[in-house]
């Protein structure tokens, strides 16, 4: 096995990397991290490996969702459609 080979790994937010929500309580109800899954992601990222994270949120929150991650930590974020790529408060498209 190439050990210098690099993996993408392509994790959901909601239940994966935030304990699920319920779809009416994602606004008013603050975001809850799974520490093992945070530590994991860290891990992989700090070893050069590709990470993609995933949702079936709607377009519509992706504000929202970008809100969240940033204050968990995350420094990028790639959205859909736009291909919005979002490190700390700056915006590349």
């Amino acid at each position: 096995m190439d050990t210098n080979k690099k993996e993408t790994y392509f994790i959901d937010i909601d239940g994966t990397i935030l304990k699920y929500r319920k779809f009416n309580n994602y606004y008013n109800k603050e975001a809850k991290v799974i520490p093992s899954t945070l530590k994991f992601i860290e891990e992989k990222f700090n070893e050069g490996h590709m990470i993609v994270l995933t949702t079936a949120r709607p377009e519509s929150m992706l504000p929202h969702t970008v809100k969240e991650l940033l204050t968990i930590v995350f420094i990028g974020y790639f959205g859909s459609r736009g291909a919005e790529k979002i490190m700390g408060n700056n915006k590349h498209r």
